[in-house]
């Protein structure tokens, strides 16, 4: 078991990173996905994070899998799919990355990636 930090004992740069981390978390929890098809309604996907501890790579790793995770369950998968539907795919998920790189943006950016 890894021993619990103090939040006195924190560097200046960790406490910083909180304070941008937490506002992209609130806006990543929220993040409208995007429909997997043309004529679809859009949909939201919430991404669980009140778990992770985004102050390590550890941590920002998984919500960057987790948000990976949401954009797939929206836009789909690849495996079996048709060139057409390919295409598709490829369109949603170009169109989810630049609404989280907005969002991102808006808030004044982050250390995540967003892939």
């Amino acid at each position: 078991m890894r021993p619990r930090i103090d939040r006195q004992t924190r560097r200046p740069e960790e406490k910083k990173m909180y304070k941008i981390m937490l506002p992209l978390v609130a806006a990543l929890a929220a993040m409208p996905a995007m429909p997997a098809m043309a004529g679809e309604r859009s949909v939201q996907v919430k991404v669980r994070h009140a778990d992770l501890d985004l102050g390590t790579p550890a941590g920002r790793a998984m919500l960057d899998r987790r948000i990976a995770a949401a954009t797939e369950t929206v836009c789909g998968s690849y495996a079996g799919v048709s060139a057409e539907e390919s295409f598709a795919i490829d369109d949603c998920r170009a169109r989810a990355k630049a609404d989280v790189r907005r969002q991102l943006a808006a808030i004044g950016g982050t250390r995540v990636a967003v892939r």
